[in-house]
């Protein structure tokens, strides 16, 4: 009989259905007192994972002046498919009022990479609840430990998992 993962998953393909990946899913939900977690092989799998699913042409996303810039790249390339991307900050002031009803999708670090600059992510999740805006925020250098976006109502918080939480890639 096959074996079957948490979410029902058959095991078949090491690649797609890893055992080791879905307790490491588990512990990382844990960690964030989060309902699920998901694991990429990079950062930057997570983040265009996030774009690809949420946003459609029309959609609108501010991201943080500050952030990675691959991930600034990365919002910047949507624009050739009919996403509008805005850049706030790097002040909380200047992001919040950056934030309307008319952004899709938030995207904020905790401490940015790579200047460490801190902005309050409790008053960015605020205001996107307030305008249904999506926020995702980047909680690699805070790590679960110090914060957990989750518990402040942010729609996904994203891990780089090469920095503090294991220092290293062969997570």
């Amino acid at each position: 009989m096959p074996r079957k993962t948490s979410r029902g998953v058959e095991l078949k393909y090491s690649r797609e259905e890893n055992p080791t990946v879905y307790a490491l899913e588990k512990v990382l939900a844990k960690l964030d007192e989060a309902e699920d977690a998901l694991v990429f092989n990079c950062g930057m799998a997570a983040i265009s994972t996030v774009y690809l699913s949420t946003l459609k042409s029309r959609s609108s996303i501010l991201v943080s002046k500050e952030a990675y810039g691959v991930t600034q790249q990365l919002a910047l390339n949507l624009e050739k498919f009919g996403v509008k991307t805005i850049f706030g900050g790097p002040e909380t002031d200047q992001i919040v009022n950056s934030i309307t009803k008319d952004i899709d999708l938030v995207v904020v670090e905790t401490i940015t990479n790579p200047l460490l600059k801190v902005i309050d992510v409790n008053e960015v999740i605020k205001v996107c609840n307030e305008t249904g805006s999506k926020i995702v925020v980047d909680n690699t250098f805070a790590t679960p430990i110090l914060y957990k976006p989750i518990k402040n109502n942010a729609w996904l918080v994203l891990y780089s998992l090469t920095k503090y939480i294991a220092g290293h890639n062969d997570v």
